[in-house]
This record gives C-alpha cells, sequence and structure tokens, in this order.
C-alpha cells in the first residue's frame, strides 16, 4: 500500500489517504522513497472542475484521456489526465543552514499548471521536515528497492500450477469423453459417416476390421488429482 500524508488547512487536521499503487512513479533503485530524486503521481480530473481551476489553460481540458487500472487501460471521458511531480532541492533556511525543500510542480498536456516554487510562501518548500507526504507500507522489503512484495506474490506460482492442473485435467476429461478413429487410406470406410452420429448405417467396402481402430484417450493417474489437492491446501 501507498499513503499519501497531507494537511487539511481548512479543518487543521493530518489526512491521510490511499494511492493508487498503478499511478505511482518513484526511483526503484533506492532503499528509501525520500532519496528518490523525482515522484509523480498521475490522476484524472473533469475538464469542467480544471477549467474553473486553470481559466487561463482552459483551451487545454478538452477531450477525453486513458486511465491505466489493474484491468487495463480504461477510457475516461471528458477527463485530463493531470500530473504531480514532486522533487526536492537544496536551500538556505532562515538560519542560513543548508537543508532539502520538497517542491510540487503541477502539468496537463506537457503545460505546467502550478509550481510551488513561483508561489509566495512556499521559499522554503512544502513542508518544514523536507520530507515526501508518502509511506509505502511494505509486507516484504526487498533490497535495494523501496518497494516490496505481499501475500499475492508469494502465492501465485502455487496458483499458476493450479490452474495448469485444472486445465489439463479438464482437457482431458473433454478428450476421455469423445471417441475418435484411425482410418487407413483408401480403407474404403466412409468418414464422413462415421463422423456423423446421426447416421445409423456406415457404408464401407472392404475389411473393416484392417482399416479401421478406435482411438480411445486415457484419463490422468489419480495422483495429479491428488497433487493438485494438494496444492489447493498449500495456497489455503
Amino acid at each position: 500500500g501507498i499513503y499519501f500524508i497531507d494537511c487539511d488547512r481548512k479543518r487543521e487536521e493530518i489526512t491521510i489517504n490511499s494511492v493508487n499503487i498503478l499511478s505511482f512513479f518513484a526511483d526503484f533503485n533506492v532503499d528509501d522513497i525520500q532519496n528518490s530524486e523525482f515522484i509523480f503521481v498521475t490522476k484524472t480530473e473533469a475538464n469542467d472542475v480544471l477549467k474553473a481551476e486553470y481559466p487561463e489553460f482552459a483551451a487545454l481540458f478538452e477531450g477525453d484521456c486513458t486511465l491505466e487500472t489493474a484491468d487495463g487501460p480504461k477510457n475516461m471521458k471528458g477527463r485530463t489526465e493531470v500530473v504531480d511531480c514532486y522533487y526536492k532541492k537544496y536551500i538556505k533556511d532562515e538560519d542560513g543552514n543548508i537543508k532539502q525543500a520538497v517542491h510540487l510542480m503541477k502539468w496537463a498536456r506537457d503545460c505546467i499548471l502550478e509550481a510551488t516554487e513561483d508561489i509566495p510562501g512556499y521559499e522554503q518548500g512544502m513542508y518544514i521536515h523536507g520530507k515526501y507526504p508518502f509511506v509505502l507500507d511494505v509486507m516484504y522489503p526487498k533490497d535495494e528497492s523501496p518497494f516490496g512484495f505481499g501475500i499475492v506474490d508469494v502465492v501465485k506460482g502455487i496458483q499458476d500450477y493450479i490452474d495448469k492442473m485444472d486445465n489439463a485435467i479438464s482437457r482431458n476429461t473433454m478428450l476421455a469423453s469423445k471417441v475418435r478413429y484411425i482410418i487407413k487410406d483408401h480403407s474404403g470406410i466412409n468418414a464422413d459417416e462415421l463422423s456423423d452420429f446421426s447416421k445409423d448405417i456406415i457404408h464401407a467396402a472392404g475389411d473393416v476390421k484392417e482399416g479401421l481402430r478406435e482411438l480411445q484417450c486415457a484419463g490422468l493417474p489419480g495422483y495429479i488429482t491428488q497433487y493438485r489437492d494438494r496444492k489447493i491446501e498449500e495456497l489455503k
């Protein structure tokens, strides 16, 4: 999980909101998210809302955009993708000490909408502590990465095995329930009539025993289903 910690200045309280993992981008090669050079968070906003908030850029907010979801790309009608770019820069505080300040720049359709560096009152950055306002809740950490993995990553391999065995069992069931025949070339057996189960009479010329052999798919050994059941218990 990824959480965004901010200050609601109207209610004068701290707010904690979850962030869509698919919309969060940071450096994968640092141990601490605070060491990432940039953090990008994408979101979609209604064009009408953006026009009211940024009337000088009203011409930008037209048409639709595409949102990346767990089920694939999704078309968002009447909305525009907005990117929040958080970054750090070194500044001098009021006492002349060097420190890092966090700034925010927002853009849409390759145009900068606003930046805290240009807003009076943000000379020292957005936060006194100089840290990114994000917390990564990692179940199992990974070395040299701020990201980790969870239960789904642990069990997905087992689930893949179960799915493959289910497919094999289902396919074998279908094949075993269907009788097929091997017919020699020039055997004189009418193959069309043989494959048509509505026919009561099948014409043949010559020795049927020599030209026809039944082909039956063998069932899977019992240990296959037992192994599948053990995998299901392991997944549970």
